[in-house]
């Protein structure tokens, strides 16, 4: 069981990376200063996805924009 969305921003330990719920769902923000992006996960409860899950769409965001200016 997940418990926070802090315990899923350690898991994946990229300080560019944020997550916030709006509007009922969960999103991803990339900011490294040059580059911001953001990702809507369409998931409604950080309990509805494994750790793993969440620390996998995060990982594959992030190397979309890693080195991107």
């Amino acid at each position: 069981m997940i418990n926070s969305k802090k315990e899923i921003l350690k898991e994946i330990d990229n300080q560019n990376l944020s997550l916030h719920k709006d509007e009922g769902v969960y999103y991803f923000f990339y900011d490294d200063g040059n580059v911001f992006e953001s990702l809507c996960t369409h998931v409604l409860s950080l309990n509805d996805l494994p750790l793993s899950r969440w620390k996998d769409m995060a990982v594959e965001f992030i190397n979309q924009h890693e080195g991107v200016s």
